[in-house]
């Protein structure tokens, strides 16, 4: 199957910042089961690469110059399969994904949200949590006292960019969902 993917972040800031680093996760990586048929990144300034502690790859864009906002863009086409190979050459076990933390692990509320998406095929499974996680908590731009804990998306009623993460990785996890590496 192939994907094309655009896939856009735009940062705005309340008052011009005279410096900003962010560290991007914008790029596929290639394996068993990915090709990356075109991958290209569109941002304001050239970016250095690099590989995070997964051998995810990173880029780093440094902003040096004030500015009020940033625009990124990701686009490109990949090709996947729907092999699920046990030989596959990805170098990190997913089982990492499955160490609980503190602000990783389910709540009751989580596990029941897994639950009620078991004995379906993987694909569906994924489209129905998020299609459910969005229709259950909606996105809402973080204030700055968001609380940052898995359970503030089930208790808030909505998630943000710090919250999302927490909430879809421990229901997904916890059920025998296999996390992206």
């Amino acid at each position: 199957m192939k994907l094309s993917i655009r896939h856009c972040t735009e940062y705005r800031y309340s008052e011009r910042v005279r410096h900003s680093t962010q560290y991007l996760r914008l790029t596929p990586r290639p394996s068993r089961r990915q090709r990356i048929l075109d991958w290209h990144l569109d941002l304001p300034e050239r970016a250095e690469r690099a590989s995070d502690g997964f051998d995810n790859i990173l880029h780093v864009l440094t902003l040096d110059q004030p500015h009020q906002g940033i625009q990124l863009t990701a686009r490109g086409q990949v090709e996947i399969t729907d092999e699920d190979s046990e030989d596959d050459d990805d170098r990190l076990s997913p089982l990492v994904f499955t160490r609980v933390s503190p602000l990783t692990g389910a709540d009751p509320a989580l596990i029941d949200l897994a639950e009620s998406h078991r004995g379906t095929p993987v694909l569906e499974r994924l489209e129905r949590l998020s299609e459910r996680i969005l229709a259950d908590m909606p996105f809402t731009p973080a204030p700055p006292t968001w609380p940052a804990t898995r359970s503030a998306p089930t208790r808030v009623g909505s998630v943000c960019a710090r919250t999302t993460p927490m909430c879809f990785s421990p229901a997904a996890g916890c059920r025998g969902f296999r996390p992206a590496t």
